[in-house]
């Protein structure tokens, strides 16, 4: 599925997603963070965040994630950045990029470019000599 999005294969992305938690019912998470991605691929933020809102309240119950978990966090949290900067909300977009680049930072990748994107938020909403509008709070 992953290969599949990897080369905007969307329908079949899709297909092998559901194909997936059909074969696999209890790793309803790495489904939910793929048809996420197409969610948003699509423009479609509210679908995305239908589909990623849980991981906002497993996380913090989780104190050691499996790498899996931790993987499946990263990813999480960075699509969320993604949906809160497509409804305009800066301040929820850092906190997730940051939750990603930060507190799950495992999958690299991932990390790495939530990282990125968090930067660029503080930069595109702060200017220098005033005070935040963008911060951590």
């Amino acid at each position: 599925a992953d290969a599949h999005f990897s080369l905007n294969n969307i329908p079949k992305a899709e297909a092998a997603y559901r194909e997936f938690a059909a074969l696999y019912p209890d790793d309803k998470s790495a489904v939910d963070v793929g048809l996420a991605k197409i969610a948003i691929t699509q423009k479609k933020p509210d679908d995305a965040l239908k589909l990623l809102v849980g991981f906002e309240t497993l996380a913090p119950k989780v104190a050691s994630p499996t790498a899996a978990q931790e993987r499946a966090f990263s990813e999480a949290f960075y699509l969320l950045g993604q949906v809160y900067e497509q409804k305009n909300d800066s301040q929820k977009a850092l906190v997730s990029y940051l939750k990603s680049a930060a507190i799950y930072s495992g999958y690299e990748n991932v990390s790495a470019k939530a990282q990125e994107r968090a930067d660029m938020l503080r930069k595109a909403q702060n200017r220098e000599k005033e005070a935040p509008a963008l911060y951590v709070p």
